[in-house]
């Protein structure tokens, strides 16, 4: 396994003693990711630089909010925890650890034994993800059957009790309707469903209400609340929705250029975030109490993959942004307990939203 030397610094970088990091509720992770590069090789002999060291763990019973701007690695990253991102053509690089295992060194039969059963997801548009000529029912019965030693009635029974499970109305009859005959909200019910049917210890949750009006990401989110106090299953929820991550996930990693800015529990990354692009992200929620006119926004654009900058990657947007800042790459260090940052002066720009 590789050292985690850098997440066990405190912010001035001395290292922390095994009483410290008990001290701070270190417990052993569910899922670790450690070090995870991915890059896609593209003509003339560049690469799209995806994913660029991405450290990051995540324990049993959690919510784990991630968030950042489109392009920033999120859905990469955890496509990879599901081994989803083909290799090649990806050349994929580090570790990432489930229940003490590398994912990234078992075979391709071990792997199949854990999508779909022990790490599931579910993705931002459902009409993707279903079969739209297999009926609905046959489609959850077919994830039963492939990991679990059951009858095809006890499946259908299982089905059935998942249906009701997620709150699908006239579950008996919905069950065996095509995709299509159901609405967007109901059809990211069944992927849950689906996603629960052989009780996971790991839910991936990429973008799922993005797609749904206002009232249905709120039952959504409801729901997979509701959820996960019943299972105590853990949950990632992959986001650019501020507002999201403030009513579902306990903790939260900042994302940006493949990178993990900063990383806190959910109310202290809204009361005292200390990244610039932290701060910028909070500033751009829309604020009943002020007078202001436009609203905030994050000047520049996130950097091109296939040419990175130098130092931070976040210094060519920054309004503090010194010489080291373009010259020396930060490192993601303890600033406080349970908060981590990478940034040379972290702090220095506040934004401070109540929650």
């Amino acid at each position: 396994m590789k050292s985690q030397k850098d997440c066990n610094q405190d912010y001035n970088g001395r290292p922390m003693t095994e009483h410290k990091l008990a001290a701070a509720g270190k417990r052993a992770p569910l899922l670790e990711i450690r070090d995870l590069r991915i890059r896609f090789p593209i003509r003339g002999g560049a690469s799209v630089h995806a994913v660029n060291g991405i450290d990051l763990d995540l324990y049993p019973g959690e919510s784990l909010g991630v968030v950042g701007e489109s392009g920033c690695g999120k859905s990469v990253t955890f496509s990879s925890v599901m081994r989803l991102v083909a290799s090649p053509p990806a050349i994929i690089e580090g570790d990432i650890f489930f229940e003490g295992r590398n994912i990234m060194e078992m075979t391709t039969r071990e792997m199949r034994k854990i999508r779909g059963k022990k790490i599931t997801m579910i993705f931002q548009e459902p009409m993707t993800s279903l079969n739209p000529v297999m009926k609905i029912g046959y489609q959850i019965m077919e994830t039963l059957l492939l990991h679990e030693k059951i009858s095809k009635k006890a499946a259908a029974e299982r089905a059935l009790e998942l249906f009701k499970l997620v709150e699908i109305p006239d579950a008996e009859g919905r069950l065996w309707c095509y995709p299509h005959q159901l609405s967007g909200g109901l059809r990211q019910r069944v992927m849950i469903a689906m996603a629960l049917a052989c009780s996971p210890k790991i839910l991936l949750a990429d973008e799922p209400t993005t797609a749904l009006d206002v009232t249905i990401q709120a039952q959504v989110l409801d729901l997979l609340k509701r959820l996960q106090r019943e299972t105590s299953m853990s949950i990632v929820m992959i986001t650019h929705d501020l507002g999201v991550i403030a009513e579902l996930s306990k903790r939260v990693a900042v994302f940006y250029a493949g990178r993990v800015l900063e990383e806190a529990l959910t109310p202290e990354i809204f009361r005292n975030p200390l990244h610039p692009y932290t701060v910028g992200l909070l500033s751009c929620i829309p604020k009943i109490r002020t007078e202001q006119e436009r609203l905030y926004v994050i000047e520049g654009n996130i950097p091109d993959p296939t040419n990175l900058p130098t130092g931070c990657p976040f210094h060519p947007r920054c309004k503090i942004a010194t010489e080291k800042c373009r010259r020396e790459e930060p490192l993601k260090r303890r600033y406080s307990e349970n908060h981590y940052v990478a940034c040379h002066y972290p702090g220095k720009i506040t934004g401070k939203i109540t929650v």
